[in-house]
C-alpha cells in the first residue's frame, strides 16, 4: 500500500488558508463597521417640534433638542391638491437667528384642506427634522 502523505499535507495547508481568510474577512468587516458607522451622534440633528395648524396659520414651537440656524430651516406644507414651501426667517421667529428651545415660528400658509403634511428640513445637514400629517383645527 502506498503512503499518501502529500495529500494529507495539502489538505492541512488548504484548511489553514481557509481559516486565515475567514478570520481576515471577519476582522475587516468588524473594523469597517465600527469606524464607518454612518453619521456619528455628534452630527445628528434631533429636535422636538410641536405643530399647531389652523385653516390660515402654521405655528411650530421648538420644544427641545438641537439648536438650528434660522436661515437653514425650510418648511414644506402640502395638501391633497396643493403645496407650498418657504424658509424660516427671523421676522417670523421669536428669539434671534437661532431656532432653539422655547422659540416659536408663526406664519400664514395660504392652503386649504382638512389635513396637511408638514415637513421641516435642516438644509445645513440635509436632514428631515419633522415629517408629519396633521389635521387642521
Amino acid at each position: 500500500m502506498t503512503e499518501r502523505a502529500q495529500s494529507e499535507l495539502v489538505g492541512n495547508i488548504l484548511l489553514i488558508g481557509v481559516v486565515v481568510l475567514v478570520a481576515t474577512a471577519v476582522s475587516i468587516g468588524i473594523t469597517t463597521n465600527l469606524t464607518n458607522s454612518g453619521v456619528s451622534s455628534d452630527e445628528t440633528t434631533r429636535v422636538d417640534i410641536l405643530v399647531d395648524l389652523t385653516a390660515t396659520n402654521l405655528t411650530l414651537t421648538h420644544n427641545g433638542g438641537s439648536e438650528l440656524t434660522v436661515e437653514d430651516v425650510q418648511i414644506r406644507l402640502s395638501t391633497a391638491s396643493a403645496s407650498t414651501a418657504f424658509s424660516m426667517d427671523a421676522a417670523n421667529v421669536t428669539g434671534d437667528d437661532t431656532y432653539e428651545a422655547g422659540d416659536v415660528f408663526h406664519r400664514a400658509h395660504g392652503l386649504s384642506g382638512d389635513t396637511m403634511t408638514v415637513v421641516v428640513i435642516d438644509t445645513d445637514s440635509n436632514a428631515v427634522i419633522l415629517d408629519t400629517t396633521e389635521s387642521v383645527d
